[in-house]
């Protein structure tokens, strides 16, 4: 089943009633299709002076993927599992993690009181993943970071130009090298719009990169080495 707005809407609503005695406020729900999470929610990170409610305007939403069929009960799962999130931060309350002590209370009770079998980990997971074999390109910006190692970008075509100078910023940045590749392993990241980078193990990375070829820039220009010139280079 793929979920539309107004069926996680509505589902919203029941279960406000049903799990959280109607206490959370309505917040906008939006259909991504993130290959990384199955929803999640995104709340500002403004101080608030009193411990309260949080309202429409005080810029809550969910995301909601819709790039994979997922039983029904499963997307139901999923949107509690955000509105508990969404719950403990409209009253004000402090956890120990973002899935910490409280985020577990509520959970349990919520799964043994009405059946249900919400989980800390959402499955966006591989076999998921690998639904999506669909051959396009891609541009692969790969990282290293001290401290966490390999971090990977699959960055829109429309703003290579803007990120190529600016994932430096990134925090524990050191070096990194771009790729173009039609390989569908790079289908799970999202595009990045703005310097960002998914930790991935590097040895999994490169052998998907295997077959890709080096992006080079020089000015308003970006272009593939070929693989010959590329080795010819790294040698010399």
């Amino acid at each position: 089943m793929i979920p539309t707005v107004s069926y996680l809407r509505q589902k919203f609503d029941e279960f406000n009633t049903l799990c959280f005695g109607g206490a959370l406020k309505p917040i906008p729900i939006l259909l991504t299709r993130a290959r990384t999470y199955a929803a999640q929610l995104t709340s500002p990170r403004h101080p608030r002076s009193t411990v309260g409610s949080l309202s429409y305007g005080d810029g809550c939403y969910i995301s909601y993927s819709v790039l994979f069929d997922r039983p029904e009960s499963e997307i139901e799962d999923v949107l509690i599992h955000e509105m508990i999130h969404y719950y403990i931060l409209a009253n004000g309350y402090r956890d120990t993690s973002p899935h910490g002590k409280l985020f577990k209370q509520l959970m349990n009770h919520i799964n043994a009181r009405f059946g249900r079998h919400i989980t800390i980990s959402i499955r966006t997971v591989a076999a998921e993943n690998k639904q999506d074999l669909q051959v396009r390109q891609h541009l692969v910006c790969v990282m290293t970071f001290s401290g966490i190692g390999c971090g990977v970008a699959v960055v829109a075509r429309s703003r290579i130009f803007r990120l190529w100078d600016k994932m430096d910023c990134l925090e524990g940045f050191q070096s990194c090298e771009w790729w173009v590749t039609d390989d569908p392993y790079f289908n799970r990241f999202p595009r990045c719009l703005t310097p960002k980078a998914y930790k991935a193990d590097r040895e999994e990375v490169m052998r998907h990169l295997q077959k890709a070829l080096r992006l080079k820039r020089d000015g308003r220009r970006i272009f593939a080495v070929p693989r010959t010139e590329d080795s010819d280079e790294a040698q010399g």
